[in-house]
């Protein structure tokens, strides 16, 4: 009874492992890489200021921590807003995958710190874009590739 029980055990664990092979092998896409997406509405009539902004400081900031292996990449996207309540700028960063999550807000404040100076700075800093924009949300999105 007991070689009984034991090679149904065996039979089921194989039939487990052939067959998520099997799924696995059947998927047309492979997991990429991770996005930060913020969705930004700027106030009126700020758009032009807070796009040097970002020009000024967060571009820098991205610049730096591509340079270090932080990120892959960034970008800026726009559109026309639906109505008033709509987004019209989407800031994206690229991650390699989720595990460069760790430890990443020491890494950027240490960015943050060596470009502007004192935490002082960024602070006041930071309180001067909310006067140019609010922020509607962020998202984390993974990048299917198909095969």
């Amino acid at each position: 009874m007991k070689q009984l029980n034991l090679v149904l055990l065996l039979a089921a664990i194989f039939t487990f492992i052939i067959s998520d092979q099997i799924m696995a092998q059947e998927r047309s896409y492979t997991a990429g890489s991770v996005w930060d997406i913020s969705l930004i509405r700027t106030k009126a009539p700020y758009f032009d200021d807070y796009m040097n902004n970002l020009n000024n400081g967060w571009k820098k900031v991205m610049d730096e921590a591509k340079k270090q292996g932080i990120i892959l990449s960034y970008m800026v996207l726009t559109q026309s807003p639906n109505d008033t309540e709509d987004w019209d700028l989407a800031l994206l960063i690229e991650y390699k995958n989720m595990a460069a999550f760790d430890g990443l807000r020491e890494n950027m404040e240490k960015i943050q710190t060596g470009l502007f100076g004192s935490e002082e700075t960024i602070k006041n800093s930071a309180v001067k874009i909310n006067e140019l924009r609010e922020m509607l949300g962020s998202k984390l999105a993974r990048q299917l590739l198909f095969k």
